[in-house]
C-alpha cells in the first residue's frame, strides 16, 4: 500500500496494514450522515460513527475511547497469563516459584471462585489477627491500641483509613526527609453519601454484612451504624480534587506535640507503627500537614468518637479490601462496593478475569509492570524513540509559547522555561524493572496458595509495602515510579518536577508504524502536553525548580492569569495545550519530509493533514455517558464533558477555522476568542 499523493510526492511504508487500520478508524468514526458539519459541532462530526458503533453495555455508566485503550492493556496482560504455565495445579503453596509465575498463579487462584467458597473465612481471620484485629468487631476498645492497628494496616496493607501518610524530601530543606499527613482515600464515594439517606442505610447494611463474616450470630446493627456514621463524617471532612484545586495547596509544618494537643488520637503511636524500622518519631519533630482543613476537622471528630468505633471502622476497611477474594455468597455486596469505584463505568463488562488482573496488580504492581513491559516490547519495540521525539517536540514548542504568553511577566517566563528544560521525563517504566532478580528479592519470602487467595494477596501486598517503605530508610528518599500499569494518562509530580508517561498511553497499534506515528502527536500528545503544562500553570506555580515549596509567579503574573481565567470560565485547562501541540504535529510532518498541503491518506484523501490532526485528536475524547454518571462528573469531577473539551478549545483557534473553512460567527469560529499564548 502507498499513500495517495498529488504531484511527485510518494511515501512507501512497511507496515501498510497498520496505516490501513488508522484510516479505517477515521472513516468509521467521522460523521457519515452529513447532518452535522465540522463547523457546527466538531465533536459530534468526529465521533458520531464511534458513538454509533460503541453503545454503552448493559449495566455500565459509560463507554469511551479511553476505556478501549485500557482494555488493550488488559488484553495484553490476559494473553500473557493464558500462555504462561504455573507448574503445580493442586492449588497448594509453591515455595520455589518465580515472581512471574506467582502473579500468574494469583490470577488463576482468584478466578477459581468455587475454591474460594470452600475455604471459608479462615484466611480472612488470619489476616485480621496479623493486623491486630483478632477481636474485630468489638463493642469496646482493646489492645493493641487503635492507632497501632491503623498504623499496621497502612504499613502492611497500604490502606489509609483515618489519615494518609507518606515520607519524602522536605520542601523547605531538600537535604532532609519529612513525614507528610494527608486525608485518606475514601472507601465510598463522597458524592454517594452526602445528603443521601437511602445510600447511608444501604451502606450500613453492607458494613453489617462485613462484620457478619466474622461474627455471624451476634447483633451488629448498632456497631454497623456507628461505623457508617464515622464513614459519613470522614467523607464530609474531605475535599474533592476539584475543591482542592480551587482553594489551592496550603501545606503547614507543625510540630507533633502541637498536633497532639488538638486530639486524643495518639500521633506518636500511629506514626511510629507506620515508620517502624525507618525513622523514630518524637514529639518535637515536625510533620508536613498537606490538608490542614481535613486534619483539623477529623481531629475534633476523633475526640467525640469511641476508640471501639474507630477500631471497627479500620477492620471494616481491611475486610472491604479483601472482599473480592472472599465467597460471593457471603461477601458479595461488600465486594461490589469495593469494586464499584474502579469498575462502575463498565457494568457487566467487569468480568472476573478483569477484576483478578487488577487485584494482581494491586498485590504485585512492579511484577505487573514487568509483565506488560515484556508484552509491550514484543509489539512496539521502536516506540520509545517516537515517544521521546513527541515529548521533546512538545517541550520545545511549550518553551517557545511561554515566551509569547501575554499573561506571564518576564521573570516568571524565565523560571517557567528553566523548569521545562530541567523536567525529568520517565517513559514507560524504570529500566531495572526488566531485571527479574531484583523482583525476586522483593517477593522471595512469599507464597501463593490458590486455595487461600485472600491471605496470599495480603502476603504479596505486605512484601510490596515493605519494599516501598524500605526505600525511605536511606538519608534521601528515592522518587517512586508513579501510577498503574493500566494508566493511560500521564502523571506530573510537582515536587520532583517529573513527568511519567505510561505504556498504556501508546497501546494503540496504529501509533507504531513509520508514517502514522504523526498521529501520536494528536492523541497521546494531547495528554503529554496537558501533564507537562502542570509544571508552569496554577498546578505547579507553588514549586520552584529546586522543588522548594514557594511561589515563583510574580504578583503581576497572578493578576494577568486571573484575567485569562475569567475568559475561559475555569475551563482553560482544556484549551491551553492545543495550540502548541498542533505546532508540534506540523513539525513532525515537516521532519518526515511530508508536504502538509499535498499529503493525504488513502480512503480519507478528502482531508488535509491539519484536518486529520483535529479529527485524530477529537477521536481520543469520544465517549458516551449515562445522564446520572454525567451529572456526578459535572458536580464532583475535575474535567469538563468531552464534547466541551473538544469544541471549546477548537472554537477559539483560528487555525481550526482555517483548516475547515468555517465562516465567521459559526459555532466553531468565534469572533471573540480567549487566548492563553
Amino acid at each position: 500500500m502507498e499513500f495517495r499523493t498529488v504531484g511527485d510526492l510518494g511515501v512507501k511504508i512497511q507496515r501498510a496494514d497498520i496505516v490501513a487500520l488508522d484510516t479505517q478508524r477515521i472513516v468509521q468514526s467521522v460523521n457519515k450522515s452529513g447532518k452535522v458539519g465540522p463547523c457546527e459541532d466538531f465533536y459530534t462530526f468526529a465521533c458520531e460513527g464511534w458513538l454509533r458503533d460503541n453503545p454503552i453495555v448493559s449495566g455500565a455508566a459509560r463507554n469511551s475511547y479511553s476505556l478501549e485503550m485500557r482494555e488493550r492493556v488488559e488484553a495484553g496482560m490476559t494473553s500473557f497469563v493464558e500462555a504462561e504455565t504455573t507448574g503445580s495445579n493442586d492449588g497448594e503453596a509453591t515455595y520455589n516459584m518465580t515472581v512471574v509465575k506467582k502473579l500468574v498463579n494469583f490470577v488463576r487462584g482468584c478466578e477459581q471462585k468455587e475454591s474460594i467458597a470452600d475455604v471459608g473465612m479462615g484466611p480472612l481471620k488470619r489476616v485480621l489477627a496479623d493486623l491486630g484485629l483478632r477481636n474485630w468487631p468489638s463493642v469496646r476498645a482493646s489492645e493493641p491500641a487503635v492507632e497501632v492497628v491503623a498504623g499496621l494496616v497502612a504499613r502492611d496493607l497500604g490502606e489509609s483509613t483515618v489519615f494518609s501518610v507518606s515520607y519524602g524530601p522536605d520542601l523547605a530543606n531538600n537535604s532532609r526527609n519529612i513525614i507528610t499527613v494527608d486525608q485518606p482515600v475514601l472507601s465510598i464515594r463522597r458524592g454517594h453519601l452526602l445528603g443521601n439517606v437511602r445510600n447511608l442505610e444501604a451502606y450500613r447494611n453492607i458494613v453489617k454484612q462485613a462484620m457478619s463474616l466474622i461474627k455471624p450470630n451476634e447483633q451488629l446493627d448498632g456497631l454497623a451504624g456507628d461505623v457508617m456514621n464515622l464513614v459519613h463524617r470522614i467523607a464530609r471532612s474531605t475535599k474533592t480534587l476539584k475543591e482542592r484545586m480551587k482553594i489551592g495547596s496550603h501545606f503547614l509544618r507543625e510540630r507533633l506535640d502541637s498536633l497532639q494537643g488538638k486530639t486524643r488520637w495518639h500521633w506518636a503511636k500511629f506514626l511510629n507503627t507506620v515508620f517502624h524500622g525507618i525513622v523514630k518519631v518524637h514529639d518535637k519533630d515536625y510533620v508536613r500537614v498537606k490538608t490542614p482543613f481535613y486534619v483539623g476537622h477529623i481531629s475534633r471528630i476523633l475526640n467525640t468518637v469511641s476508640s471501639a468505633t474507630v477500631f471497627n471502622y479500620v477492620g471494616f476497611r481491611v475486610v472491604l479490601t479483601l472482599s473480592p477474594l472472599l465467597s460471593d455468597a457471603d461477601a458479595g455486596d461488600v465486594a461490589r462496593l469495593r469494586l464499584r469505584r474502579r469498575f462502575e463505568s463498565r457494568g457487566e463488562a467487569a468480568g472476573r478475569q478483569r477484576v483478578c488482573l487488577h487485584l494482581a496488580e494491586d498485590a504485585m504492581p512492579l511484577v505487573a509492570l514487568h509483565v506488560y513491559a515484556v508484552v509491550f516490547n514484543k509489539l512496539h519495540a521502536p516506540s520509545v524513540e517516537k515517544v521521546i521525539y513527541t515529548v521533546e517536540s512538545i517541550r520545545y514548542f511549550m518553551k517557545a509559547f511561554v515566551e509569547q504568553a501575554h499573561w506571564m511577566e518576564q521573570s516568571s517566563k524565565l523560571a517557567a522555561k528553566y523548569k521545562l528544560k530541567t523536567m525529568n521525563v520517565n517513559i514507560f517504566y524504570p529500566l531495572w524493572i526488566m531485571d527479574t532478580q531484583n523482583l525476586e528479592k522483593i517477593y522471595a519470602t512469599t507464597t501463593v496458595n490458590r486455595k487461600e487467595i485472600a491471605e496470599s494477596y495480603y502476603l504479596l501486598r505486605r512484601a510490596t509495602m515493605q519494599r516501598y517503605w524500605s526505600k525511605f530508610s536511606k538519608e534521601q528518599a528515592e522518587p517512586e515510579w508513579q501510577g498503574s500499569v493500566f494508566d493511560i494518562d500521564c502523571t506530573y509530580d510537582c515536587e520532583a518536577n517529573s513527568l511519567y508517561i505510561p505504556m498504556g498511553l501508546f497501546s494503540e497499534p496504529i501509533l507504531h508504524s513509520e508514517v502514522s506515528a504523526i498521529f501520536s502527536v494528536a492523541r497521546p500528545g494531547a495528554r503529554i502536553a496537558h501533564a507537562m503544562l502542570a509544571a508552569i500553570d496554577k498546578r505547579g506555580f507553588l514549586y520552584t525548580i529546586s522543588s522548594t515549596y514557594r511561589k515563583w509567579w510574580t504578583e503581576e503574573t497572578h493578576y494577568r492569569y486571573a484575567q485569562v481565567l475569567s475568559c475561559f470560565m475555569d475551563q482553560y485547562k482544556g484549551i491551553v495545550d492545543r495550540k502548541l501541540h498542533l505546532r508540534a504535529f506540523r513539525q513532525t510532518v515537516h521532519d518526515m519530509d511530508i508536504d502538509g498541503q499535498r499529503f493525504s491518506l488513502a480512503s480519507v484523501d478528502k482531508f488535509t493533514v491539519d484536518q486529520l490532526f483535529f479529527i485524530s485528536y477529537a477521536m481520543g475524547f469520544c465517549e458516551e455517558q449515562k445522564e446520572e454518571f454525567l451529572r456526578k462528573e459535572i458536580l464532583h469531577g475535575t474535567t469538563s464533558p468531552a464534547k466541551y473539551r473538544v469544541n471549546l478549545p477548537f472554537s477559539n483557534m483560528a487555525s481550526f477555522a482555517e483548516a475547515f473553512n468555517c465562516r465567521e460567527d459559526s459555532p466553531m469560529n468565534r469572533t471573540l476568542r480567549c487566548t492563553f499564548w
